[in-house]
């Protein structure tokens, strides 16, 4: 059947829309499961970590034993309950532990429900897959980057109960189809097994609001149409193939998905260039994604012995603990770059497997169902952009003081001594001080493995101070920041050679005090106990990129006690620790030690150094007031 004579039907449309929540409520779900999981269980223990991780997102495989025995409109039902309520209760609920265990059942839940819809309905399916990647996308982009349960608000309650009520009426309306009007013609079942690796893609890179913003000089906006425009274009070239020839007889679906592999990944190598190359290295990133996972989800028709319920499931599975090891390998390697082109492959490889491409009646739909989708389109693609570009920037103030306040705080990506995540406590930390300069350690800018959110932007703007972004990690989006309400003048990064953690960096800005130039470092030193080789390194790298110039301030967590040889490497160079004047139990660390600093040059004069009692993180920030010397 060709796009032109297909109808969406109220079933169709029930199964695409029951897909498309369900999907959403996995990748909201998985970033709260994986966010959690590190913090919960401690990101030193990689091998529970890993083990966990795959146990979880492996379960789904479980279904096809219920289907054995249990029928299908009652396996989906049940999973939907389950989908639902751990969904709602996450939403506010806000125990780590629990919301660890929450998240887990939603990648559960969401499996039953795919495996069992792409058995019976593979063709809504794969719709619903498509459109929920594309809405996670728009959600986020209207709430500025936070995803829906994190930090939420009145309005993300209401969407997301507006959500899960559309996702019951949904599998209300399915199920009294599924075993007497489904569409199981047999298609190929290998080219699932990329939805993991494309799922896992969606996190990492075309799915990641901030690596634009990051990896370009353009401003939220621009990258988030350029984004726009990736996925409209992928939905418009799934359109307009699929309105000529019919599905088993389509010679222009081969011929775009080779365009899209290649054009895709040359746009994913462009993302990390500059712009204005990153930025159509967006728009064919993601339009690239969006055919070739079209491709995948379809599958070219076989005979009799196709696609069966374990044949999926198994394929499934496997395609899930691919996206365990892509993404554990990512991030244990602070943004490994070759787990992009691995996942790109895997998607390429099944998408020339499949040789067909989910038809998307988008244009030709007429009636109330295809009216209401392109109203609903209309709107999600406009509003979130809409209120980019009515959002400002915060500017830098005017400065003629004699005196000024610096503060130094690792915010552990905004998960706070108990492991809740919640920025408001951080920004609220910072504002209770009132300071001209903020360093910031490990800030994380779209990371799965801490929310997945851009919190230098939201704090930056909470806190109306301007950034200059310091990366550590391999893609950028994890690392050090500057926040100054004093204009600056100068600014530069110096990424570690050597580390034995994570990668580690340093960034350095100048501002203009009574006529001075005050240049203040940051910096983030590594942190394993048996790192003490790594991080003389690091500081003899970070002395070389101070390079001598006065007025200076030095602030970071270097992981290193007073009288370890780090400091006395500083103190040989005439740079000196006020906070060594602090009462001896005063402690930065959850582990009770003084390893976070304010380390100043010979002409600062310290008036006053202390450490809040707070524990919006695992550490406590260090605040002093200051002057510059004669």
């Amino acid at each position: 059947m060709s796009a032109r004579e297909m109808t969406i039907d109220r079933p169709s449309a029930m199964m695409v829309a029951l897909t498309a929540i369900a999907t959403l409520f996995i990748l909201q779900g998985s970033r709260v499961f994986v966010g959690y999981l590190v913090f919960v269980v401690d990101q030193s223990q990689r091998v529970t970590l890993a083990a966990t991780g795959l146990a979880v997102f492996i379960a789904p495989v479980l279904v096809w034993v219920l289907l054995r025995f249990i029928p299908a409109h009652r396996v989906v039902a049940v999973s939907v309950g389950i989908l639902v309520a751990a969904r709602l209760i996450l939403q506010f609920w806000e125990h780590p532990t629990g919301r660890m265990i929450l998240g887990a059942a939603t990648i559960v839940a969401w499996g039953w429900i795919v495996i069992t819809a792409l058995y019976y309905r593979r063709a809504a399916t794969s719709l619903g897959i498509l459109a929920a990647l594309a809405l996670d996308i728009m959600i986020r982009m209207g709430l500025g980057s936070i995803d829906l349960p994190w930090m939420p608000n009145t309005p993300a309650h209401i969407l997301t109960v507006l959500l899960a009520l559309t996702l019951m009426m949904a599998a209300q309306i399915t199920l009294t189809s599924l075993a007497v009007d489904d569409d199981k013609s047999p298609r190929a079942t290998l080219p699932l097994i990329a939805i993991g690796p494309a799922l896992a893609l969606h996190h990492i890179a075309t799915g990641n609001l901030a690596l634009g913003h990051s990896t370009t000089a353009q401003d939220r906006a621009t990258v988030w149409v350029a984004m726009l425009a990736g996925v409209a274009l992928g939905y418009f070239a799934l359109t307009i193939v699929s309105m000529f020839g019919t599905e088993e007889d389509r010679p222009a679906d081969r011929w775009l998905i080779l365009v899209a592999a290649i054009i895709g990944g040359l746009g994913l190598g462009l993302i990390w260039t500059g712009d204005p190359p990153s930025t159509f290295g967006l728009v064919a990133a993601l339009a690239g994604f969006f055919i070739l996972l079209a491709a995948v989800l379809s599958g070219k028709l076989v005979g009799d012995t196709g696609e069966k319920p374990g044949r999926i499931a198994i394929f499934v599975g496997v395609s899930m603990a691919l996206q365990v090891g892509l993404i554990f390998a990512y991030y244990t390697f602070t943004g490994l770059g070759v787990v992009i082109p691995i996942a790109w492959l895997i998607m390429t490889g099944a998408a020339f497997w499949s040789s067909r491409l989910t038809s998307v009646p988008f244009l030709q739909t007429t009636g109330r169902y295809g009216m209401f989708a392109r109203l609903a389109v209309l709107l999600v693609f406009v509003l979130p952009v809409a209120a980019e570009i009515a959002a400002t920037e915060p500017a830098a103030e005017p400065f003629d003081g004699a005196k000024l306040t610096v503060m130094v705080y690792n915010i552990q990506s905004g998960f706070a001594l108990d492991r809740t995540w919640d920025l408001r406590e951080t920004a609220a930390v910072i504002r209770a001080e009132d300071p001209d300069i903020v360093v910031l350690n490990e800030v994380s800018r779209g990371w799965l493995v801490t929310a997945s959110n851009d919190q230098l932007i939201w704090l930056s703007r909470e806190l109306e101070m301007p950034y200059v972004w310091g990366p550590a990690s391999d893609d950028g989006l994890w690392g050090n920041a500057i926040l100054s309400r004093i204009e600056i003048e100068e600014s530069a990064v110096r990424r570690f050679a050597s580390t034995q953690n994570l990668k580690r960096s340093a960034i350095g800005v100048a501002i203009q005090i009574n006529g001075q130039e005050l240049w203040i470092f940051g910096t983030h030193l590594d942190n394993p106990s048996g790192a003490g080789a790594a991080r003389m390194e690091q500081v003899t790298e970070l002395l070389d990129f101070w390079d001598g110039r006065q007025p200076a301030i030095i602030m970071g967590d270097f992981n290193a006690d007073p009288d370890d040889d780090v400091l006395l490497a500083l103190a040989e160079m005439d740079l000196a620790d006020p906070g060594l004047g602090m009462d001896p139990e005063v402690v930065t660390s959850e582990d009770g030690r003084r390893i976070d600093y304010i380390i100043t040059s010979p002409d600062v004069d310290v008036l006053e150094i202390f450490v809040p009692d707070v524990d919006a993180s695992d550490h406590k920030p260090v605040v002093a007031r200051l002057q510059l010397g004669d």
